[in-house]
């Protein structure tokens, strides 16, 4: 999850602005989220948070979710 400014979905770079990244937000690893998307949306898993102190590449937080779309 990065600042809008560097938010980069083909490099893995969610912003905090996205769906994905508003949503994620604030939840701890096992959370189920369902992120807003077209009619029904999807929900994805936090698999790990990796909080970063690392300030020189604008990183807010580093997530792994794994996705899984339920219909």
């Amino acid at each position: 999850i990065v600042t809008s400014v560097r938010g980069n979905s083909l490099a893995g770079l969610i912003s905090i602005e996205s769906p994905l990244g508003k949503a994620v937000l604030g939840h701890k690893v096992g959370d189920r989220v369902k992120i807003p998307a077209g009619d029904d949306g999807y929900y994805v898993v936090v698999k790990r948070i990796d909080k970063t102190t690392d300030d020189s590449h604008d990183t807010v937080e580093k997530i792994l979710v794994k996705v899984k779309k339920y219909f």
